[in-house]
């Protein structure tokens, strides 16, 4: 997770005291903003007991991009407002899911032999002036050769998007502690341990698009982001079905697979509405088998029903922010980054 500066300093970077203070008895909102909504997630453990406070869809066009407009920040304002009113929260910390299209994730080679200077020259090499990186060692065992390298997972985020987020929430006066990409939290949200021996491609489809993620072993080989959604995929099934059996083949040929993890794709996990017939018809066509999954909520306490059954009908719009709680555990909290 990309943490911010600000607020970085105010905490010792060590994992028991970052556990307690953040995640103990606070109430912490889940945002995550796109060109027509903003979707709002209230959450707070207590005594080990996961607990979600309230959530809501706000409609509200463009607001990163207008947000210095009057009328949009006092508008904002006042449903964020009324939002922590009527669920009686008061956050202290602000984690925004970062939409898969403003930041770019690839996984890149680097050797063993590099001195930590020489890494970080590397590491400089694949990010541009105006980027932040977050980075975290993966490990893809490469079978029949010998090995003289360690695998990265790599975000990289323009530092304009940063400026734009806090901006937002300034006119609040809260800060964003720290900001986590849209693909990792997806498959949390229905792979919790992020391993398998599976390999699989994941399809989130929403009103408003698609994420495509082919996870196996334990790492994510491909993410991406499409135009297709619950709208407008009947029309345009065949470019769905296109582009499924692309990344089936890619993954089959061109990546490198984990020890362990399947060398083919043999699942396919849907989450959101998809038409019965349509998932039939993919798995028809790809000859794979396929799951409309549904995200474990058992084990979180609702404040009431209306917030689950909320969460649970827009099941793909939520499964990021469901995704980062499950995420933020003792055992996963990393802080690597040069922000």
């Amino acid at each position: 997770m990309f943490i911010l500066k600000q607020q970085k300093n105010n905490f010792i970077l060590k994992i028991k005291n970052f556990w307690d203070n953040l995640m103990q008895k606070k109430d912490i909102l889940i945002t995550q903003i796109n060109n027509q909504k903003i979707y709002l997630l209230a959450y707070k453990e207590k005594n080990g007991q996961k607990n979600i406070l309230g959530a809501e869809i706000i409609l509200i066009k463009n607001l990163i991009e207008n947000i210095n407009n009057y009328e949009t920040k006092e508008s904002f304002k006042f449903l964020l407002e009324e939002f922590f009113k009527k669920n009686k929260i008061k956050p202290q910390f602000i984690i925004n899911i970062i939409n898969e299209k403003d930041y770019i994730y690839k996984i890149i080679s680097i050797s063993y032999n590099l001195k930590i200077e020489e890494l970080k020259n590397v590491i400089k090499n694949e990010v541009n002036n105006n980027e932040v990186y977050y980075i975290e060692p993966i490990n893809i065992i490469y079978e029949n050769q010998k090995i003289n390298h360690q695998d990265y997972a790599l975000w990289t985020l323009n530092k304009n998007y940063i400026d734009k987020i806090n901006n937002i929430f300034q006119t609040i006066n809260l800060n964003i502690f720290g900001l986590c990409p849209e693909n990792k939290t997806i498959v949390k949200a229905i792979l919790p341990e992020f391993q398998t021996k599976n390999a699989y491609l994941i399809i989130n489809i929403s009103e408003s698009k698609t994420n495509f993620i082919i996870f196996s072993g334990k790492t994510i080989h491909f993410s991406g982001i499409s135009e297709f959604n619950l709208l407008n995929i009947e029309k345009n099934f065949n470019d769905f079905l296109e582009e499924i059996n692309k990344l089936i083949y890619y993954y089959a040929t061109k990546c490198f697979h984990e020890h362990g993890a399947s060398s083919k794709i043999n699942k396919i996990l849907v989450i959101g509405n998809l038409n019965n017939n349509l998932t039939s018809l993919i798995a028809l066509n790809t000859k794979i088998k396929i799951e409309k999954i549904k995200i474990n909520l058992g084990q979180f306490r609702f404040k009431n029903e209306k917030i689950k059954e909320l969460i649970m009908k827009n099941e793909s719009d939520f499964s990021s922010l469901i995704g980062f709680i499950l995420d933020f555990n003792l055992q996963t909290i990393k802080i690597k980054q040069n922000i």
